[in-house]
């Protein structure tokens, strides 16, 4: 069995060793550093399965690093936080990050986040080819790969899942707050923007024109719905 790579930015020493031991019983591989800097050498060094992001470094800050990050790799990040705030969570995940957890730590929950996220972004173990196709784009399942015409299309995971949500869905038009229950795993409450910001960012990696969008169509007042085939 392949064993989950990791890479844990943590600056706190006593933190870090305690949850790298935890991953390690767990047996998952772990590779510490203590700053982004740190972290952007090992990233472009070796091949990770997923980030787990303290979010109070030294030099660049967690988010910053994100945003960093975000330009030039789709790996998934897990942010690790004292920060408990709705709003540090809502930024976290608006630009880029895929899940936030916040300290303490605790080690089945981190577990469980960690496998819930790889889920959606690593190869299927099952041996045939699933396709999701639709407006001449291809989801391969297996594989997490998405294809326009011939040309792959690289999706962090959000994008990625909300393309498939609306490929799984072709017939209805999905409220912000499904979106957000079925993408994010809880209730919408207040501030929609991370949505609106989401869906964005995928129009512009899949629409022919983005302003005037033709595959995730938007029905004012209501959400989103994948647009209808031209006859």
């Amino acid at each position: 069995m392949v064993k989950i790579r990791c890479l844990l930015i943590e600056d706190n020493k006593l933190v870090s060793e305690t949850l790298s031991l935890a991953l390690l019983r767990q047996n998952l591989e772990v590779d510490v550093v203590r700053s982004a800097e740190d972290a952007l050498y090992h990233i472009r060094s070796n091949d990770y399965d997923i980030i787990l992001l303290d979010l109070i470094l030294p030099g660049m800050s967690g988010e910053e690093f994100i945003k960093f990050i975000r330009q030039e790799n789709d790996i998934p990040i897990l942010v690790i936080s004292e920060k408990s705030s709705d709003i540090s969570k809502a930024i976290s995940l608006e630009i880029g990050a895929d899940d936030y957890i916040t300290k303490p730590v605790y080690i089945v929950e981190l577990i469980a986040r960690i496998k819930a996220i790889l889920r959606r972004t690593k190869r299927n173990d099952q041996p045939s080819e699933s396709y999701l196709e639709f407006h001449g784009i291809r989801i391969n399942l297996n594989v997490h790969e998405v294809l326009k015409g011939d040309q792959s299309i690289s999706l962090t995971v959000k994008e990625y899942d909300l393309l498939k949500l609306f490929f799984e869905n072709p017939n209805n038009v999905l409220s912000k707050s499904q979106i957000y229950r079925n993408i994010w795993r809880e209730e919408l409450y207040g501030n929609d923007n991370i949505i609106n910001v989401h869906i964005r960012r995928l129009r512009e990696k899949i629409e022919d024109d983005p302003k005037n969008p033709s595959v995730i169509e938007t029905v004012w007042g209501v959400g989103y719905r994948l647009g209808k085939l031209q006859t």
